[in-house]
């Protein structure tokens, strides 16, 4: 694979940003022209406290695809939970409208709803269900690790108890969702997005999960997606 750290100004979140890039690449056989190709998607989400190098510093990833014709974007997302925040940034506009635009500028990336994919760790792994879940006609499907998919007490909770290194995790939660009144029944409110999602007659992405299954897209996917 041929790996790109990319900077580059988002006009939503009105700053520079970055984004790491796994580019398909035939090791030692000889390069052709190829300029109509188009190659499939995979969106990497990192965890809280993370940053865009996480996954090629922290994984295997790059070993694992390199055999594969697949386009690994790993963008940053600072600590934003892939949302627009009560006090903060636009990151879910960023990434659900700005970056696939970016990457299918920048790079020869398929925009086929069958050709793209996301995936995430955490706090990623909530950010990938919460962009596939609202946008499901931008994802064949969607894989979250450990993905931090509780309700507003649940992770609070769990910051009191000491399950959170940052000393302001509760206080940058807070600001990315406001009360729990105002995270619920919204786009960030997973259980609710899937409820709706249910109704709606286009495809659903598909769940895959560490073991390898793959389920369709319903309200079960919530509880059996590594909580």
């Amino acid at each position: 694979m041929a790996l790109l750290q990319v900077n580059f100004f988002s006009y939503i979140l009105g700053m520079d940003s970055s984004m790491t890039v796994l580019l398909p690449e035939k090791r030692q056989q000889p390069y052709q022209s190829n300029p109509n190709k188009k190659y499939p998607v995979l969106y990497l989400l990192h965890g809280h406290s993370d940053d865009h190098t996480s996954w090629q510093r922290k994984s295997l990833i790059e070993l694992l695809v390199r055999d594969h014709d697949l386009i690994v974007v790993m963008p940053n997302a600072h600590r934003s939970f892939y949302t627009n925040g009560k006090h903060g940034h636009r990151y879910f506009d960023f990434f659900a409208h700005e970056l696939p635009v970016v990457v299918g500028n920048f790079f020869p990336a398929s925009d086929k709803r069958e050709d793209n994919f996301i995936a995430g760790l955490s706090m990623g792994g909530y950010g990938a269900l919460k962009l596939a879940l609202n946008f499901p006609e931008k994802f064949a499907a969607v894989g979250s690790l450990s993905g931090a998919m509780s309700p507003i007490d649940a992770l609070i909770k769990a910051d009191k108890n000491g399950m959170f290194t940052v000393t302001d995790f509760t206080e940058n939660f807070k600001n990315v969702f406001g009360t729990k009144e105002e995270y619920q029944h919204t786009e960030s409110d997973l259980f609710y997005v899937t409820g709706k999602l249910d109704k709606k007659i286009h495809p659903s992405p598909e769940s895959i999960n560490p073991a390898g299954k793959v389920t369709l897209c319903t309200k079960r996917i919530l509880h059996t997606v590594i909580l």
